[in-house]
């Protein structure tokens, strides 16, 4: 998949499924992944390396074993 267009492999993901993207939770570390980040529900940046990053997560985590224990809060 293109780095830059991962926005557009998830809607069609989406479209396959037949949800929203509003429905998926996306991880991302840089900035090539804030298209995705405007279209998901549910955003962790992890070990983000850019502060655009930070500002558009829903949840800056350090490691992927966080998300699980996030899930279960919210």
């Amino acid at each position: 998949m293109h780095l830059w267009k991962k926005d557009e492999a998830l809607r069609k993901l989406c479209g396959d499924l037949r949800i929203e993207p509003k429905q998926v939770a996306v991880v991302g570390d840089h900035v090539n992944d804030l298209p995705l980040f405007n279209i998901a529900g549910l955003r962790f940046a992890c070990k983000p390396k850019d502060e655009r990053m930070k500002r558009s997560a829903d949840y800056i985590i350090d490691d992927l074993r966080e998300i699980p224990l996030i899930l279960k809060r919210i």
